[in-house]
C-alpha cells in the first residue's frame, strides 16, 4: 500500500476532505461500498492518486462525478476497482470519457451499446492498454468488437494495436 510512488500523496488524499463534502475521501469511498482491500489494491497502483483524484471530478456539463456515472451507467465496485488498478488508468479511464468528433456520445457510450460492461471492463482492464486506446481510436475499436471474434479475441486484437 506505500510501497508505490507517490504513497505519500494517495495517503494524505485520503484523509483530505474534496470541496463540498464533510467527509474525507476515505469516507465517502467506504459509502459507496469500496471495502478496505479494495482500497489498499487501488492505492498499490502508481498514480493512484490521479486516478482516485478523477474518480471524484465532475465532467464537463454533468451533476455528477465520475464514480458517480460509472456506478448510474451499472458498473459494480469490483468493476470500478479492476479498471483503476492499472498503471496509466488515469488515462484510460478519461478516454472513456471523451466524446470523439463528431459525436453524440462519449467513447463508454459507445462501447456500452455494443458490448455488456464485463467486456468493457476486460478492456480497459489489461495492462498497457492506456498506450492502445487513443492512437486506435473508438471507431476502430467499435469495428473490431462488432466482427464475429469472441469478446477475449477481439480484446486481444485491440490490445496488439491492429485495426
Amino acid at each position: 500500500m506505500i510501497g508505490n510512488d507517490g504513497s505519500k500523496q494517495v495517503m494524505s488524499w485520503l484523509f483530505e476532505t474534496p470541496a463540498g463534502q464533510t467527509k474525507p475521501h476515505l469516507e465517502l469511498l467506504s459509502e459507496k461500498g469500496f471495502s478496505a482491500a479494495q482500497v489498499v489494491k487501488i492505492i498499490g497502483n502508481n498514480g493512484s492518486k490521479q486516478v482516485m483524484s478523477w474518480l471524484f471530478e465532475t465532467p464537463t456539463g454533468q451533476t455528477n462525478h465520475h464514480l458517480e456515472l460509472l456506478i448510474d451507467k451499472g458498473f459494480s465496485i469490483d468493476q470500478v476497482v479492476k479498471m483503476i488498478g492499472n498503471d496509466g488508468a488515469k488515462q484510460v479511464m478519461s478516454w472513456l470519457f471523451e466524446m470523439a468528433q463528431g459525436q453524440s456520445k462519449n467513447n463508454l457510450e459507445l462501447l456500452i451499446e455494443i458490448k455488456p460492461l464485463p467486456t468493457i471492463v476486460s478492456l480497459v482492464s489489461r495492462k498497457g492498454v492506456n498506450k492502445k486506446l487513443r492512437p486506435l481510436g473508438i471507431k476502430n475499436i467499435l469495428q473490431v468488437f462488432r466482427t464475429h471474434l469472441p469478446a477475449n479475441a477481439a480484446i486481444q486484437h485491440i490490445h496488439k494495436g491492429s485495426s
